[in-house]
């Protein structure tokens, strides 16, 4: 087993949460989602999961989930709101 420690940010930093934001981005098959749709919600992210990987992954893939079956094909900050993640 192996144990993590959140993922820090901090301002003005581009390189560390940002990076894993942006990770998911690329990773994302969605045909509409917007420029830097994570990376521009890097706060809200950090502050709804804590940095921790397991809590944001949950939280992008069931958004993405949500976006395909809407049709919306885009994560905006308004469907990441209505996404439960416990914690």
């Amino acid at each position: 087993m192996t144990w993590l420690d959140p993922i820090p940010l901090y301002d003005g930093d581009q390189d560390t949460w940002p990076s894993v934001l942006r990770g998911f981005e690329e990773a994302l098959c969605l045909h509409q989602l917007s420029p830097h749709a994570l990376v521009g919600e890097a706060k809200y992210l950090h502050r709804r999961t804590g940095g921790y990987l397991r809590l944001l992954s949950q939280l992008i893939c069931q958004a993405a989930i949500t976006a395909i079956e809407e049709g919306l094909e885009d994560i905006t900050k308004e469907l990441l709101e209505d996404i439960d993640i416990g914690g």
